[in-house]
């Protein structure tokens, strides 16, 4: 093989050795590769992909960050956590997806030592919040429907949740980032179109025993996927546990699908709208405050004891009212129980 292993203009790649391993080392015993992975075809394919994603990922996550900080009303505690999640897929799509591509295109690492450990901590970091955002979120909205009258998480709360899941993700991410070196590759080269040899490097992590790389891999695998996963599924399913059991929250869903089912056809449209204002008059919903319940004054006057004819007294802060399902062939009547407050 002509032509010396050249050396790469980088000043933090290792050293040649004297520029004459090719020549030093048996035949036999080297390895060449090609300097390119791919073919001209398939490497115009990954570039137009990854450009592609690129493009999509910084004009859509910067209109969400320029949304929520632009305009204070959207400074709620569910957007702040979005804005986060839009804040690591910047990160990632500027620090990590340029030197991913090259990476991918050129066989061997073709960056220096820095970049090699700046470009596996941001993409694990921004990795890691996005996972532990997305259970953020999870929770806050778990929180918000089966205890909706406890004290709502707040924006400087959310903040500080924010702040606490980087500093998680940089912690877990940092034995990663200390391990992270770029060697050179031992009777390994690189041949051009050419036939120009190069020394290969590669960015990996030197672990110092072979077992603890495992052992990372399990707490990474453990702690940003599984647990995440049965949390959020747990999260998930227990709203829908929750409202199977409320008898007020069953009543209500079956009085909507009840109503679905005895919706008129399309052809009565006419009929229908005649009707309503009829219908209007004899649907109405009285709310009665008996004053052994709340102490209050009912909006009728005393209580005299007993409910008054069309009127359905408040027990323990619901109210039931009737006549708002649809009668008709095969739709029976279902009261439905509401809360007072939603009236």
């Amino acid at each position: 093989m002509d032509g010396e292993p050249a050396q790469p203009s980088n000043s933090s790649w290792p050293p040649s050795e004297n520029g004459s391993d090719a020549q030093a080392t048996p035949a036999a015993n080297l390895t060449f590769s090609s300097y390119y992975q791919h073919s001209s075809p398939v490497a115009a394919m990954f570039i137009v992909a990854y450009v592609l994603i690129f493009l999509l990922c910084m004009v859509g996550n910067t209109l969400v960050c320029f949304i929520v900080l632009k305009n204070r009303h959207m400074r709620t505690v569910t957007n702040m956590f979005i804005l986060n999640l839009a804040i690591s897929d910047l990160l990632v799509g500027i620090f990590c997806m340029p030197t991913t591509l090259v990476d991918n295109l050129i066989t061997g690492w073709p960056f220096d030592n820095a970049t090699c450990k700046m470009s596996g901590l941001v993409q694990g970091m921004s990795v890691s919040a996005s996972v532990f955002t997305l259970v953020a979120i999870a929770v806050e909205r778990f929180r918000c429907i089966v205890h909706p009258f406890r004290e709502k998480l707040t924006l400087r709360k959310a903040l500080v949740t924010i702040a606490v899941i980087w500093a998680l993700a940089l912690l877990i991410m940092c034995p990663s980032a200390i391990t992270l070196t770029v060697t050179r590759e031992e009777h390994h080269f690189m041949v051009d179109a050419r036939n120009r040899s190069y020394p290969l490097y590669s960015c990996w992590e030197a672990w110092p025993e072979k077992g603890m790389r495992k052992v990372y891999t399990a707490v990474l695998f453990s702690h940003i996927y599984l647990a995440p996963l049965a949390l959020i599924v747990q999260i998930s399913a227990n709203p829908i546990i929750y409202g199977y059991f409320n008898e007020n929250f069953r009543r209500g869903f079956q009085a909507a699908f009840r109503a679905q089912l005895c919706a008129p056809p399309w052809g009565s449209h006419r009929e229908a709208y005649s009707q309503r204002a009829s219908r209007l008059l004899r649907t109405r919903v009285f709310v009665e405050v008996q004053p052994s319940d709340s102490g209050l004054p009912s909006e009728s006057g005393p209580s005299s004891g007993a409910p008054r004819p069309g009127r359905l007294p408040l027990r323990n802060g619901r109210v039931a009212h009737h006549s708002l399902a649809a009668e008709g062939p095969g739709c029976s009547h279902l009261p439905l129980t509401i809360p007072a407050w939603d009236i």
